[in-house]
């Protein structure tokens, strides 16, 4: 029979049983020892509430075919317990459970429950006799019970403080002789360490025992989703979830990759991949295989990974198995000795990347163990910092296609929104979602979680979204079982446009703005030199072939009655109308090779610009917006190579223009080129650290910078110097000073390789940050609305792009993919923000607030 079904219709009925308690005793000592599943609460008004379908027992029952005449049946009864209310008082302060117990013609379910006071077999008469049910008084040798056929054929029996329901006379004579036992069921050791980690202040508990041990878990009801979370004991060395032991989680990373409509997720992730793969392969399939290839897959490829995936994308049919590689290289020369060793029949290129065919047919089920036994043949690729392998060529191609494209699972916003009720980091995760549930999670569990699906085969469908993990805590296991009934919402929302570009993106996009349209353009470009203009519907309205890459930033510029757009390469300055025509007299070659990209810098917001730009003989030159040198400008030499723009900086109500070049020497110009402050030779500002005009402390100087050391560098309007320690950084450090923190002062924002430190002006750390990967590109600051700013930070390695609000949230990490720096702001509507990056051969568009 199925566990729980029926029975959970008739909790009101021990409203009417249930008024005290027998001491030192609980409802487990009437559960037999081999009992299975436990569902077990002191909150039963909560159980009644679930049968309307508003917390966790309506999957259990609402398959049942006569779940309307119960429910009504249900509902009768609990209006009777409303004229009560000592007896409904008491039923709301009672420790029920319900519960699946083996017996030889299969798991029962059993409904028992500690009575508050001792009943006799009159009070149950007289209780059946009052509601209108009709009974039966049966006694099986010292063992009675009542039968109740007009409530599903049901059995009734009391043994001292115990009350319970089931359907099976051979289950009451178990209960029975167990309460005689002096053994309970949660005597057990691993029961009881279990139970010590239960929370106090949930509605019920549930408890399951299999081949892996026993669990334990806090069950979490809300309207669209159900949390279980605990641990669970190991049961032996034979268990499943021994080996974890000796692991540590591991975030997982996968879903960067896998496409964003995966299905099924099967996932693990070990700090020893190869120690955990020791406890699962089989070692004479994998010493024949070796030998026959000559090779050696612990050293050459097992210990170079860290989480390896079995999933289903894109529709039912499509495998893939998919593992992250902690040294790519030695991956690859593993990979291509194999394939030269089975050999290949067939190879492909995808958007750049190589697919190949391998000879023999069940490498991934013969290394990686029979989890993975419906990979039949071998295709693999290397996609990054990922190998993926399935049984054709055609889902690595759609893995290939979404990646490229950013339509990745990390992405989903559906996925997004279950993820936050997941564990970070696990050892093992089983996700699915969509339609066939059941058959998914099914076919990656065994023992009694099989068993007790094959019961209920409707019970995974009826959610949306369904995960089961495993994160090994010292000698227990901590289980966390994810279901979420939410409906379908859009799984691309963030994704606002994709632009397909010739080749792959090089440098910054930029967002133009065009007063005569009120509109605003993308421009980018791609290693081929190739210029693109992209209008806000994501569709290119122009591009241009240059000779040579842009240098620095592109600048939009008012003239002659209209936009255009200004850059400059390392021979040439370049000006296009918004129409993609080039401005009479340019391109123009340039006296010199420009060694930096241009500044653009309107002093009194008259349009009268100046274009400053420096060359490989360290000259500063500036020009008007016609390209020609400006009259009475000095040409100044800087100490190295400058190949940072020029920057203007206001301070004093004086303009400064900045020249910093590559050796950390600094030159403070005014308007003609001429020294305004001379500074001392030795100064060694920081490489990418800017100037700034002081707002903190005016006393200490005109300007703050950061030195080679991550010292705050002070400059005074005569050229002395000040510092202030923040600690020790590299001279590869990024340095900002930016109101991080929205409290109208500048904060002090540090980045060092993986390491990022914002301190206020008092030097108390604010926030702090350990990237996974080596940030090589400035971040960005940027406000959003008045009150909302973000740093905004790119990880070129890791495809991801970090937006960090004032408060030291991540507000989005993971769900952005870009490996180029970016531009923020809005393009089409000024209510949204969005931000443009660039993957690969692809332009995206994201909306971010």
């Amino acid at each position: 029979m199925k566990p729980f079904k029926k029975l959970s219709y008739i909790i009101p009925l021990f409203a009417l049983l249930f008024s005290c308690s027998a001491k030192h005793t609980s409802v487990f000592d009437a559960l037999p020892n081999h009992t299975e599943l436990i569902l077990e609460t002191s909150d039963i008004q909560g159980l009644v509430k679930s049968v309307e379908g508003k917390t966790y027992l309506e999957p259990f029952v609402s398959a049942d075919r006569d779940y309307a005449r119960m429910k009504e049946t249900l509902k009768t009864m609990d209006s009777l317990l409303k004229m009560n209310d000592k007896v409904r008082n008491a039923l709301y302060s009672s420790q029920l459970a319900l519960a699946s117990v083996p017996m030889e013609q299969g798991s029962h379910g059993l409904m028992v429950a500690k009575c508050t006071e001792r009943l006799t077999s009159s009070d149950l008469k007289n209780f059946f006799k009052w509601s209108g049910m009709g009974c039966e008084y049966r006694k099986n040798g010292k063992n009675a019970y009542f039968y109740l056929p007009d409530l599903d054929s049901m059995f009734v029996f009391v043994k001292g403080p115990f009350l319970g329901v089931c359907k099976d006379t051979d289950l009451i004579d178990e209960v029975c002789d167990q309460l005689e036992r002096p053994s309970k069921i949660d005597a057990g050791e691993d029961f009881v360490r279990l139970r010590k980690t239960l929370g106090h202040n949930v509605k019920a508990h549930l408890y399951f025992k299999d081949v892996r041990g026993w669990s334990a878990l806090d069950v979490i009801a809300e309207d669209d989703n159900v949390v279980m979370n605990g641990y669970t004991a190991p049961a032996d060395s034979t268990s499943s979830l021994r080996p974890l032991k000796y692991q540590l989680p591991v975030k997982n990373s996968i879903v960067n990759i896998l496409p964003f409509d995966t299905k099924l997720m099967f996932h693990l992730g070990m700090s020893d991949y190869a120690s955990y793969w020791q406890s699962s392969h089989n070692p004479e399939k994998v010493a024949a295989f070796n030998k026959r290839y000559s090779t050696n897959v612990e050293k050459g490829l097992l210990n170079h990974l860290s989480e390896v995936s079995y999933d289903i994308i894109c529709d039912d049919r499509h495998e893939v198995f998919v593992a992250r590689m902690s040294d790519p290289s030695a991956v690859i020369k593993f990979m291509e000795r194999l394939a030269a060793n089975t050999g290949v029949t067939e190879t492909r290129t995808v958007q750049g990347y190589e697919l190949y065919h391998l000879g023999h047919r069940d490498i991934v089920p013969m290394v990686f163990g029979d989890d993975f036994k419906s990979m039949t043949r071998t295709c693999y690729a290397i996609l990054d910092q990922y190998l993926v392998m399935a049984s054709d060529m055609a889902p690595i191609e759609e893995m290939i296609t979404c990646y490229r494209s950013g339509r990745t699972l990390d992405l989903n916003e559906n996925f997004r929104t279950f993820q936050q009720k997941m564990l970070e980091s696990s050892n093992i995760t089983l996700f699915a979602t969509g339609k066939g549930n059941q058959k998914k999670v099914s076919a990656k569990v065994g023992g009694l979680l099989a068993g007790f699906l094959d019961q209920h085969p409707q019970l995974l469908d009826d959610f949306r979204d369904v995960s089961i993990q495993f994160a090994s805590s010292k000698d227990l296991v901590y289980t966390n079982v994810c279901l979420s009934h939410k409906p379908q919402t859009n799984t691309e929302q963030r994704i606002r446009w994709k632009v397909n570009l010739e080749a792959p993106m090089q440098g910054k996009p930029y967002i133009i703005r065009d007063p005569a349209t009120s509109s605003k353009v993308v421009v980018a470009f791609d290693t081929q030199h190739r210029m693109y203009v992209v209008d806000a519907a994501g569709n290119i309205l122009w591009q241009k072939q240059l000779e040579e890459a842009p240098l620095g930033d592109v600048f939009g510029v008012d003239a002659n009655g209209s936009r255009q757009l200004i850059f400059n390469t390392a021979h040439t300055l370049q000006r296009f109308g918004m129409d993609g025509d080039s401005v009479d007299g340019f391109p123009m070659r340039l006296p010199f090779e420009a060694s930096n990209g241009l500044a653009v810098i309107d002093y009194t917001n008259n349009k009268d610009y100046r274009v400053l730009l420096c060359g490989t003989d360290k000259l500063v030159y500036n020009f008007n917006l016609q390209g020609a040198e400006v009259d009475g400008w000095n040409h100044h030499r800087a100490e190295d190579l400058v190949t940072r723009p020029v920057q203007h900086v206001v301070a004093a109500d004086k303009d400064y223009l900045v020249v910093s070049d590559v050796s950390g020497g600094v030159r403070l110009l005014d308007r003609q080129g001429r020294i305004r402050i001379p500074l001392p030779a030795d100064l060694q500002k920081s490489q990418n650290a800017d100037i700034y005009a002081n707002v903190t402390n005016r006393g200490k100087g005109l300007f703050l910078t950061s030195d080679k050391q991550g010292k705050l560098l002070y400059i005074g309007a005569d050229g002395s110097m000040n510092t202030t320690d923040f600690g020790d950084y590299s001279k590869k450090h990024f340095f900002l000073y930016e109101d991080f923190n929205g409290d109208q002062d500048p904060d002090f924002i540090y980045l060092d390789s993986r390491e990022l430190h914002v301190f206020d002006r008092f030097r108390k750390e604010l926030f702090s940050y350990q990237f996974d990967v080596d940030i090589v590109t400035k971040p960005v600051f940027f406000r959003i609305t008045r009150n909302k700013r973000l740093l905004g930070i790119v990880a070129e390695k890791a495809r991801e792009i970090y937006l960090i609000d004032r408060k030291g949230n991540m507000i989005i990490n993971t769900g952005l993919v870009g490996e180029t720096p970016f531009a923020v702001g809005s393009i089409c509507d000024e209510q949204e923000i969005n931000l443009v990056t660039g993957v690969g051969n692809a332009l995206f568009n994201y909306t971010i607030y």
